[in-house]
C-alpha cells in the first residue's frame, strides 16, 4: 500500500489547502472571525487552509507557537522534533512548517506517515529509503516516532547520516512527533540515543488545547462554520456556548472539540423548532 502524498496544496486526506502564486509574498491567512489575530504580525506569511489554521488563535500560547514555527521553517534542511500530547495538533504543526518553508512548491510533497506502521507486528511495512524518495525536496512527517521498532530506527538513522549521493533532488526534511518521553525511552533501551540526537536538532512543544482556552471563542465559530458548510447551512455560536468548555482539559484536543460541536449542531438542528444557532443547551449531556 503506497502512502498518500500532499503536493503543492499541502493536501492530506480530507483536507484542502491553498498557497499564494509563485513569486508572490507568502502570508498567513485566517478564516472568518479569526482574521484579527494576523494584525500586527511583521513578517510575510504563508496561506494556510481552514483546517491548518485551527492550530492558531489569539492566545499567548498560539502566538509563541507561531513564532517558533516561523523560525524553524526558515531552516530548510534541519530535522525537527514536535512534542505534542495529541497527534492531530502535531500533524497540523508539521504541515504549517512545510507550508511556510521554501519546500512548499508544486514539486515538493508533504508526506505524512504514522510510525505505528513500523511497529512490531505491523502487517505492511514501508521502507524508510522509499519514503524519502517519495518526497524529494519536500517534507517527510513521521507521526509518533516512539513507535518505530529497532529496525526502522536503524534505517532512519542511516538515512539521516547519509548524504544524497547520486540523487538530483535534495532529501526531504524530516519532521517527527512524539507524545512520549523519548529520553526515558533511551534510558529504557527502547529508542536509539543517536537517533534522538539526530531528530532533536530543533524542538517545538505544541501546546495542548487546555493551554489554549483563550482561543476557544475564536475556534468554536470557525469549526461550526465548517460543519455548517458541509451541511449546506450557516451555523453560528450563541454568545455563551464556549463558557462550559473553558474549564475542561480536552485530552482529545481539536478532534474532541470538533466531535462535541458536531453533536451539538445536530441537537440544535433537531430541536423544536430547529435552530442554526448552537447554544450551550445543545451540548451533549455526556460532556463533562
Amino acid at each position: 500500500m503506497q502512502p498518500s502524498t500532499r503536493r503543492a496544496a499541502g493536501q492530506l486526506p480530507g483536507s484542502r489547502s491553498t498557497h499564494g502564486s509563485a513569486g508572490s509574498p507568502p502570508f498567513f491567512i485566517a478564516r472568518g472571525p479569526s482574521a484579527a489575530w494576523n494584525r500586527g504580525m511583521s513578517k510575510p506569511r504563508v496561506r494556510l487552509d481552514a483546517e491548518d489554521s485551527l492550530l492558531f488563535g489569539p492566545s499567548e500560547a498560539s502566538k509563541r507557537l507561531r513564532v517558533q514555527i516561523e523560525r524553524v521553517a526558515g531552516t530548510a534542511r534541519t530535522t525537527v522534533l514536535l512534542e505534542s500530547p495529541v497527534a492531530r495538533e502535531a500533524a497540523l504543526a508539521a504541515r504549517a512548517i512545510h507550508a511556510i518553508s521554501t519546500r512548499s512548491s508544486a514539486q515538493s510533497a508533504f508526506l505524512s506517515i504514522p510510525c505505528t506502521r513500523f511497529s512490531a507486528g505491523a502487517r505492511t511495512r514501508p521502507s524508510i529509503e522509499h519514503l524519502l524518495e517519495q518526497a524529494p525536496g519536500g517534507t517527510l512527517f513521521l507521526g509518533e516516532v516512539a513507535h518505530l521498532d529497532p529496525r526502522a530506527q536503524d534505517e532512519l538513522l542511516l538515512a539521516l547520516e547519509r548524504s544524497p549521493v547520486g540523487v538530483q533532488s535534495p532529501l526531504p526534511r524530516v519532521i517527527a512527533s512524539t507524545s512520549r518521553d523519548l529520553e526515558a525511552q533511551v534510558e529504557a533501551g527502547e529508542f536509539r540515543e543517536e537517533l534522538l540526537y539526530r531528530l532533536n536538532v530543533l524542538k517545538i512543544r505544541v501546546p495542548s488545547l487546555a493551554e489554549r482556552t483563550d482561543d476557544l471563542d475564536d475556534l468554536v465559530p470557525r469549526i461550526l462554520e465548517r460543519i455548517g458548510r458541509d451541511l449546506g447551512l450557516s451555523l453560528t455560536a450563541a454568545p455563551a456556548l464556549t463558557a462550559p468548555f473553558k474549564g475542561y482539559g480536552w485530552p482529545g484536543g481539536l478532534l474532541e472539540l470538533e466531535g462535541i460541536l458536531t453533536s451539538a449542531a445536530s441537537r440544535a438542528l433537531s430541536a423544536a423548532p430547529p435552530s442554526t444557532q448552537v447554544a450551550a443547551e445543545h451540548i451533549p449531556s455526556t460532556f463533562p
